[in-house]
């Protein structure tokens, strides 16, 4: 019995600390595709596309004894592209791609796969993206800044505490 309580515990506890690593490093992710580095893209799928395979793969056989139920967090960026965060929009993608052949595969095995896909969440994510002087969209600067406002989100990366809202 404690076995399955701490599993449950860890099940509910995992995903809030992944979602929250994912929010720290998307944060310094929006930017233009061709602007951003391969090492951020890559850490950004660590926890997003990686993490998820790693804690379903962990708890499999939990999931397969009591016939549970896998809830892999998704976004509408997965097939609805946001300017300025490639990465976390194909992290996204993947993750609904592995949701989509997981639950093919352990529908026969009883265990249900579940996508929750969200919307527009005020999580701060959507930020004035820090641009380069050799951006070649800087010009584009004011148009990124409205885009934000109209968000609802301008926060400063250099003054996190004044945030237009």
């Amino acid at each position: 019995m404690q076995d399955n309580v701490l599993s449950i515990f860890l099940l509910t506890l995992l995903p809030v600390l992944f979602s929250s690593l994912a929010n720290i490093i998307i944060t310094g992710l929006e930017k233009p595709a061709i602007e951003t580095s391969l090492y951020s893209v890559k850490a950004l799928f660590e926890i997003n596309v990686y993490a998820v395979m790693e804690m379903n793969n962990a708890f499999l056989p939990l999931l397969l004894a009591s016939k549970g139920v896998i809830v892999n967090h998704g976004s509408m960026v997965r097939s609805l592209a946001h300017p300025f965060t490639a990465a976390y929009n194909a992290s996204k993608a993947a993750v609904s791609q592995y949701s989509n052949t997981l639950r093919i595969e352990l529908e026969p095995l009883g265990v249900r796969v579940v996508e929750l896909v969200s919307g527009r969440v005020a999580t701060g994510l959507i930020t004035v993206p820090e641009l380069s002087d050799g951006s070649v969209y800087k010009p584009l600067e004011p148009t990124l800044q409205a885009r934000a406002r109209e968000a609802g989100l301008l926060c400063y990366h250099k003054i996190y505490s004044s945030c237009d809202r």
